[in-house]
């Protein structure tokens, strides 16, 4: 709150949410920017880093009049937190979020899906006027091609238009509450950081960093820095 009391009038919020552990820290600490083993915590063992919200402390210029603010959200399926706690974090980074991002890792699948499916909770305790931000589902370590079942090539926004459009009736809720409360929706591949560090030594030096991620990981902060909206 303090934080927000000394920001210009203007201001955006992007934040991470995902399945824990898959490296929601790391990928929000090449959008701050920030140098190595500064920014968000990236934790080095099998139990949960962040706890809560949090919110970094350096505030990104957008514009002249429009900075940023990078929030980090507790993991989804942690060993040691209920759904219901999922879905009060999950809730609170829809609300206070310009731009929402889902990061998990590989492709699309059930599992993927399945991993959102307390969305349909998350969507009865957010009023059908408030504007919801616009979502990216960031899909990391991806190398696959994106190609149709008639092999024909496919956008990442057509992938992920297929993706939220396939499944059975006993299936489709999940697909349905996330087209129904994003209307601005998109995807971004990132393919794997490095072929030997982990992300925590990735964090403390970035030299093994693969450049063809730094690449996309330049391309997908500028976009998304394009994209943020104030709070209204």
């Amino acid at each position: 709150i303090y934080l927000f009391l000394f920001l210009p009038l203007s201001f955006g919020i992007i934040s991470c949410a995902g399945k824990f552990r898959t490296g929601k820290s790391f990928l929000l600490n090449r959008i701050l920017d920030s140098g190595p083993s500064k920014g968000f915590g990236v934790g080095e063992t099998v139990q949960a880093c962040t706890k809560g919200l949090w919110i970094s402390k350096n505030v990104i210029s957008a514009s002249d009049d429009l900075n940023v603010i990078v929030m980090d959200t507790e993991g989804i399926d942690a060993l040691d937190a209920s759904s219901e706690h999922d879905t009060r974090i999950f809730t609170l980074g829809i609300l206070l979020s310009s731009i929402f991002l889902y990061n998990s890792v590989g492709h699309i699948d059930e599992t993927a899906i399945k991993t959102l499916s307390f969305m349909s909770k998350v969507s009865e305790f957010i009023d059908c006027d408030v504007i919801p931000p616009k979502f990216y589902w960031i899909l990391r370590d991806f190398s696959l091609q994106m190609v149709d079942k008639n092999g024909k090539n496919m956008s990442n926004r057509e992938y992920l238009e297929y993706s939220l459009n396939q499944g059975s009736d006993g299936k489709s809720e999940t697909r349905n509450c996330i087209k129904t409360m994003f209307k601005e929706r998109d995807l971004y591949t990132l393919p794997r950081p490095s072929k030997t560090d982990t992300a925590q030594n990735l964090n403390k030096k970035h030299s093994n960093l693969n450049p063809k991620f730094m690449s996309e990981m330049g391309k997908l902060r500028e976009m998304l820095l394009d994209d943020v909206k104030p709070i209204c």
